[in-house]
């Protein structure tokens, strides 16, 4: 049984780890730039299908007179106003 041993000369191991230390600080920027996304809809194909009705419970809220706002912040108590939308119409109503 023969075992081989390879003795790797000092500055090929020094490039070895710069190398994976600028790929592991590359790899850390990339995931701390990215950004998380909120979708806005009460409707998302075979997941979310939840449409909004008028106090009657029969009539789906249609047009620009109803709005949707989006609210976000720390707290319930501390809230910031970050979007808006209305509501679709026709066959969509109900839906924003």
């Amino acid at each position: 049984m023969n075992i081989n041993f390879r003795v790797i000369p000092e500055q090929t191991s020094f490039l070895t780890m710069k190398a994976l230390l600028t790929i592991f600080i590359a790899c850390s920027l990339l995931n701390a730039a990215a950004q998380g996304t909120v979708v806005f809809n009460n409707i998302h194909d075979g997941i979310v299908n939840a449409p909004i009705y008028q106090s009657d419970a029969m009539t789906k809220l249609s047009g620009p007179q109803y709005m949707a706002e989006l609210l976000a912040g720390p707290s319930a108590s501390d809230l910031t106003h970050i979007a808006t939308t209305s509501f679709l119409t026709g066959a969509e109503a109900g839906y924003f």
